[in-house]
């Protein structure tokens, strides 16, 4: 609509990283593996990273500047999920180069969103 103003929305992305067959699925190497992720992305931590046992699985989670990263770990599989979400712009490929480096899966399925791929599934009338 001409000369209406819309608000401005800060960057959202989402990246999921699935990795089969990966060969150290060690509590260990899942911080090690979460560092790396958060120097490489040039993200700042806003806290220390939570990790638990959980699910038959290890799990941390952090708080970036509005943003998150969670990885699961499964190590009876040998199996890693990545989660990334950000509101600044991250080449996910560097995430990539980091869980090939440390994780050395067999096997990554990759997918992403960002806020043109939603559909709207509720609109309220005002």
């Amino acid at each position: 609509m001409r000369g209406k103003k819309t608000p401005s929305y800060p960057v959202r992305e989402r990246y999921f990283f699935e990795c089969y067959g990966c060969e150290d699925v060690t509590e260990e190497n899942l911080h090690i593996l979460f560092d790396l992720i958060v120097e490489r992305s040039g993200m700042k931590l806003l806290l220390p990273p939570q990790g638990v046992q959980a699910d038959d699985g290890y799990s941390i989670q952090g708080i970036w500047e509005a943003s998150t990263l969670a990885i699961h770990g499964w190590d009876d599989i040998n199996f890693v999920t990545v989660d990334v979400y950000s509101c600044k712009e991250i080449d996910p490929w560097k995430v990539m180069k980091v869980i090939l480096s440390v994780l050395q899966p067999k096997k990554v399925y990759f997918g992403s969103f960002n806020h043109n791929d939603f559909v709207p599934i509720y609109r309220a009338h005002v």
